[in-house]
């Protein structure tokens, strides 16, 4: 069956060529795809969701998680604030302002989050992405979401300091 459809052949070309993709790579396959070709209408990135390792354990509090992960750095310290509130809360997306003010909490605070987050979304492999923009300002209110590699950089923390079997 043929169609002129560019919609309809382009998702034909896509699950041809994505059946070829291993699956522990799809996600990151489908996050550059939306980087790359997302729409920039509200809402669009938040009906991808990134899946994470159903192992992970599960922290009654940030300030547990944060002990467990035992981050070296700004950065490292960024990616748990936001694993915490990404993963362990359930939410497809976070602020800057949430995660400085769990860091906040712990004597943690950071003189400007959204440069180790633009360090972040600048690394490779990229382990988080901006998906949301509101107002045109530099100091516009952004939203963010950690990558597969940015939770697994998260869960590998937790690994290594041997906490991840509590």
């Amino acid at each position: 069956m043929t169609t002129s459809d560019p919609e309809i052949t382009a998702m034909g070309e896509i699950s041809r060529a994505m059946d070829k993709v291993p699956e522990d790579a799809r996600a990151r396959v489908l996050n550059w795809i939306l980087q790359r070709y997302g729409s920039k209408r509200e809402g669009s990135l938040n009906t991808v969701s990134i899946p994470t390792n159903e192992s992970s354990p599960e922290f009654s509090d940030f300030a547990s998680l944060f002990h467990a992960a035992d981050p070296k750095g700004q950065t490292e310290a960024a990616l748990v604030a936001g694993y915490w509130l990404q993963v362990s809360n359930n939410q497809n997306e976070w602020d800057s302002l949430s995660a400085n003010s769990e860091l906040k909490n712990l004597g943690q605070p950071m003189a400007n989050i959204t440069e180790t987050l633009t360090r972040l979304m600048k690394s490779n492999p990229r382990l988080v992405m901006q998906t949301a923009k509101s107002g045109s300002a530099k100091q516009a209110r952004k939203k963010y979401k950690l990558t597969v590699q940015g939770i697994k950089k998260v869960q590998a923390m937790l690994t290594a300091s041997g906490e991840a079997s509590s």
